[in-house]
């Protein structure tokens, strides 16, 4: 009876020591970001500050496979067709996502925490702590997610400090007065999502009669906000550029960008329009941009974000512009300068801002005069994004086709020439915006897939006969896959060429490693044949799925 006692004694003392092995912070497994503070980015003076949030945010990561989704859509898709299969897309990632994810969070025994939020789309799941909460129950937390089989990663983050930042002359300056004017194009259909400090003013003048969904989420209550307020008039408002557009609201509930954007996703939206940046922006790729990368090619959405007022010399992109399948947006002047608060500097990432657009001096009416910033150049460029897509609905599910229509159709400002192996310019991208090439240029894009290949295969090969003095500019776009665990994001590689055909001379390229788009800009010298060439580097593809790839140009 004894031996039995003690057979049985040393086996509990076994499983406990076993336990407690397992029950350790797994330090690998943890990605500490503490500077994640967000705010609009302003000029103006005299904004009202927010208030300080003070909570630490706690995501775990799942290693389950991303959902995929595979139904082929028509290019020439109607509004309705296009609409229909968007939700279908979306539907089959919240079954997924959703069971996978509750299922997790069942295991889970976190305590301390104020809400919890369970993604219905993507493999995570939030907690969200006060200051004191999380000090006191921080080592049981981080040793129960980190040690847990099915979490591969673990993102903490630290208090956010959320605060505050001639609209007819900047339409003439982005060619969008013709859209404007006629409202030929007018946002009909499309759903905007305006992610903010605070929400937008339902009462104000250039808002009242518009359909405004407002976030809801029990236990979170938000003020209007005066820079919420102008963005929203800028995009379609009364005096917007897309007035029959369908507005989402939310403000931003935690150091995250999670809860809000999935929200906005599950809620039909076509664009996020994200007029906001890090307090101290690091210039580096963060995990806020991979997680909205990661939505971009998942399901769809296509998101525009502010890089920041900073400086155009010294000033550091502020995430999430810093996304490579996120349109970044810089301000320019009414003379096409960049503005010189606009911010242009990229330590880790992209190359950034994608295109400019106009920021400076706006007056828009029933707000104020002397609006400047990115923050409202961003606002701008979301509004025509709506008319884009009101024009050609199946551009909604294919975000790298806006990437290469905008890059390929913005204008070229003289003096700012290409500084970036992908043909950017440091200071403006591809250059200022221009709607109306943008939406006449639609028949010169093409979307085609790559699934297989070697180094130095062609993959896309198109020729134009073209007089000497001709400006040819061409842009070529496919989506990034991004990693949120470890904020990395992967793709493969392409070079594009321009070659005279006659000498076999390569008049321009453009071949980055570190970019998903490509731009080219060149003068012809002579009349002759020119080609347009697209080849594969780096080897075989090394996604699981075929890159989607956009190819654009423009000619003058």
């Amino acid at each position: 009876m004894r031996k039995t006692y003690n057979i049985i004694l040393i086996t509990i003392i076994t499983l406990g020591i076993i336990a407690l092995n397992n029950y350790k912070i797994k330090a690998e497994k943890i990605t500490y970001e503490l500077n994640s503070e967000y705010q609009p980015k302003s000029l103006k003076e005299g904004l009202e500050m927010s208030s300080t949030l003070e909570k630490v945010s706690v995501v775990a990561q799942f290693n389950y496979n991303q959902f995929i989704y595979d139904n082929p859509l028509s290019d020439d898709a109607t509004m309705e067709e296009v609409n229909a299969y968007r939700d279908a897309k979306r539907a089959a990632g919240r079954a997924y996502h959703s069971v996978l994810n509750k299922r997790i969070a069942s295991t889970l025994s976190i305590k301390g925490y104020d809400s919890v939020f369970v993604s219905s789309l993507l493999p995570f799941i939030e907690y969200t702590f006060s200051q004191d909460e999380y000090v006191k129950n921080q080592e049981e937390v981080l040793a129960k997610l980190t040690s847990h089989r099915e979490v591969s990663n673990v993102i903490v983050k630290s208090a956010v400090t959320n605060q505050q930042e001639k609209f007819q002359g900047a339409i003439g300056e982005a060619n969008a007065g013709q859209i404007y004017d006629s409202r030929s194009y007018t946002g009909d259909g499309v759903t905007v999502g305006v992610l903010e400090v605070g929400i937008i003013d339902a009462s104000h003048t250039n808002m009242q009669g518009h359909s405004i969904t407002y976030y809801d989420q029990p236990g979170f209550t938000e003020e209007v906000t005066e820079h919420a307020t102008v963005c929203a008039s800028l995009i379609g408002g009364k005096i917007g550029m897309a007035p029959d557009v369908t507005f989402l609201s939310s403000g931003l509930k935690t150091n995250n960008l999670y809860g809000e954007v999935e929200w906005m996703v599950n809620h039909g939206a076509d664009i996020i329009n994200m007029s906001f940046g890090e307090i101290t922006p690091t210039g580096r790729y963060d995990s806020n941009s991979a997680y909205v990368d990661n939505m971009v090619k998942t399901y769809d959405v296509i998101c525009v974000a502010a890089v920041g007022n900073d400086g155009a010399e010294t000033g550091k992109v502020c995430n999430p512009a810093l996304g490579y399948n996120v349109i970044g947006v810089g301000a320019t002047t009414t003379t096409g300068d960049v503005l010189g608060s606009s911010s242009t500097q990229v330590l880790e990432g992209p190359s950034k801002p994608t295109i400019g657009a106009p920021g400076y001096s706006l007056t828009i009416e029933n707000c104020g005069i002397g609006y400047y910033g990115t923050s409202f150049a961003c606002a701008f460029t979301s509004g025509m994004i709506a008319t884009l897509l009101e024009a050609h609905p199946a551009l909604k599910t294919k975000p790298e086709m806006v990437l290469a229509m905008l890059t390929a159709n913005a204008n070229h400002i003289s003096g700012y020439d290409k500084t970036k192996a992908n043909g950017f310019n440091k200071y403006l991208g591809a250059g200022r915006i221009d709607l109306q090439k943008t939406v006449d240029n639609y028949n010169r894009i093409w979307s085609f897939q790559n699934s297989s290949g070697y180094d130095g295969k062609l993959v896309y090969h198109f020729s134009a006969y073209l007089m000497e003095g001709v400006t040819l500019q061409a842009a070529f776009a496919w989506l990034a896959t991004a990693n949120v665990s470890n904020h990395q994001a992967s793709f493969n590689n392409y070079e594009a060429r321009i070659v005279r055909r006659s000498d076999g001379v390569v008049c321009a390229v453009a071949d980055s490693m570190g970019d998903n788009i490509q731009f080219l800009r060149y003068v012809t010298d002579k009349e002759d044949f020119y080609d347009m060439r697209i080849y594969q580097r780096c080897g075989s593809i090394s996604t699981s799925s075929p890159d989607d790839l956009a190819f654009a140009y423009r000619m003058n």
